[in-house]
């Protein structure tokens, strides 16, 4: 619904003249790219699904970037290749990115090439986001060390394309990797970069929360449960604000986790 309603204001809009056909033209790609994520999920769900496929349909459904991106006119003004390449490159990022949040273990080879492509197009917005899925592969594969650098280079991007929503979940994946590398410090630090690039996007609840549970978790690693517990405190409000019931719960866990450790 949400989809159809952004379409339809954003065909309206520059025919009534409040915006220019190119920022149409662009805010249509991004809604393409949308709805090609939610295509591939629908069809990996429905199209002989693997075991591994279905219990990770949820985290997949809950990580897809939000709608509302497409109507950051900041970030859609970021100058972009011709129309036709950039919509083809913004679709199989998409496409790409949706495989990996499934599970899909085969992506190393494709992701690159989309990295190669976004270079040599100079595009920061696709670079962000194919680093961004690099970095949350490599992770997922457990290899923690590897994953930091396309992460800081995901970051960066985002920063050039001055999309703050998508530069913040970068930081908070960096935050978590810098915890599994026992750099907990560190990890604190870029949490906090996160949180504040949330803020700046507007601080929709999920996203703050999602900063803050990054900053929970590194405080749990430093032993400074007290921090910790205020920090899970905020992070579950924000969690109880939206319609995620997933990331509720997997706070909660954690949470519960974190007071487990504190009073062993």
């Amino acid at each position: 619904a949400a989809w159809s309603v952004m379409r339809v204001e954003s065909c309206h809009a520059t025919s009534s003249g409040a915006q220019p056909p190119e920022l149409e033209r662009r805010r249509s790609r991004c809604l393409d790219a949308r709805l090609a994520e939610q295509t591939v999920l629908v069809g990996a769900l429905t199209h002989a699904p693997t075991a591994d496929i279905v219990e990770q349909a949820t985290r997949a459904a809950n990580a897809l970037p939000p709608i509302e991106g497409c109507a950051d006119v900041t970030a859609l003004l970021e100058q972009a290749p011709a129309p036709a390449i950039a919509a083809q490159l913004q679709l199989d990022v998409a496409r790409a990115d949706t495989l990996e949040k499934l599970g899909a273990t085969n992506l190393g080879a494709r992701l690159s090439a989309l990295r190669a492509r976004a270079l040599a197009l100079g595009w920061a917005p696709a670079l962000a986001s194919v680093d961004a899925t690099i970095g949350h592969e490599t992770w997922s594969r457990g290899d923690s060390a590897v994953a930091l650098e396309p992460l800081r280079e995901g970051a960066s991007a985002a920063a050039r394309a001055k999309d703050d929503a998508l530069g913040s979940r970068v930081l908070g994946l960096e935050a978590d990797v810098l915890v599994d590398l026992d750099r907990a410090s560190d990890a604190v630090e870029v949490a906090h970069a996160a949180e504040l690039l949330a803020a700046r996007a507007g601080d929709p609840p999920d996203l703050h929360a999602n900063a803050l549970d990054s900053l929970a978790d590194a405080y749990t690693a430093l032993s400074k449960f007290d921090d910790a517990d205020k920090t899970y405190g905020e992070v579950v409000a924000l969690r109880e604000q939206g319609s995620n019931r997933f990331d509720l719960a997997r706070s909660l866990l954690a949470w519960s986790n974190m007071l487990d450790e504190r009073w062993e």
